[in-house]
């Protein structure tokens, strides 16, 4: 079992309550947490809340969208996206279900915006040459908790979802969008080269498939422990996937 498997057990204490509880606690930390910046505020002099009155709501509405995404990563990792209310969601923050759509606007906007916040692809596309294929091949490697919770695996969202003829178009354009795009970018232009963007997709779909492999399914070759090499030879597999044809085909040749 590796450090993140190990981590996850821990976290979620083997069972689908230990989730739900770990969830509950974390909801309940994040209300006692507004409701201690309620106080604070309440205890301010009259002049100073009246200056700060317009900054202070537009914090706390901030603040609660925040609470609302984190709410929604917890809730997608676990139920399906047909399965997953926005009432639910409102309940577990203590707001009401009006206030989450006129935040997000519609349930798709906040599944959207979940896998981008859960997953952050753009995170690992800094490097540039070389480097980026290392830096590829150290995020599959990477425990794969969630940057904005350290809770859940982001991949449990597209697992909960993969059959979902309404969740699959949002997850191909999240990933298209925040990723993908972005990639090929940085390999060239995509409009001028199609190939490029093909290449970019390759490599997603490169990291996709190995992360399932060794998080999901934890095939024992992937997750076992002490083989650095590991690191290297998914660099290789991308840098092979981001290189041009004519490129791969002079290495061949050579």
């Amino acid at each position: 079992m590796t450090p993140f498997q190990e981590e996850r057990e821990a976290h979620f204490n083997g069972t689908e309550q230990g989730y739900i509880d770990l969830s509950q606690q974390l909801l309940t930390f994040c209300r006692y947490a507004s409701s201690c910046q309620a106080m604070v505020v309440g205890t301010m002099g009259k002049d100073q809340k009246t200056m700060n009155g317009k900054v202070d709501a537009l914090q706390t509405v901030a603040t609660t969208r925040q609470r609302i995404l984190e709410a929604a990563i917890v809730r997608f990792a676990h139920y399906s996206y047909e399965d997953t209310k926005l009432r639910d969601i409102a309940a577990d923050v203590g707001v009401d279900v009006a206030f989450v759509h006129r935040s997000f606007g519609s349930k798709a906007q906040l599944f959207s915006e979940a896998v981008n916040a859960a997953f952050q692809p753009g995170q690992v596309l800094q490097a540039e040459g070389k480097a980026l294929s290392a830096a590829l091949a150290a995020r599959v490697l990477e425990p794969s908790l969630d940057k904005t919770l350290s809770l859940v695996d982001p991949l449990d969202i597209v697992i909960r979802s993969l059959l979902s003829p309404k969740a699959i178009p949002i997850i191909r354009e999240a990933f298209a969008k925040e990723f993908v795009e972005p990639l090929a970018a940085k390999l060239g232009s995509a409009e001028a080269c199609p190939e490029t963007r093909r290449r970019a997709a390759l490599a997603a779909a490169c990291l996709a498939g190995i992360s399932i492999f060794r998080n999901v399914l934890r095939d024992h070759s992937l997750v076992e422990e002490g083989a650095p090499e590991l690191a290297e030879v998914i660099s290789c597999i991308l840098e092979c996937a981001l290189q041009p044809a004519a490129a791969l085909e002079t290495v061949r040749k050579g």
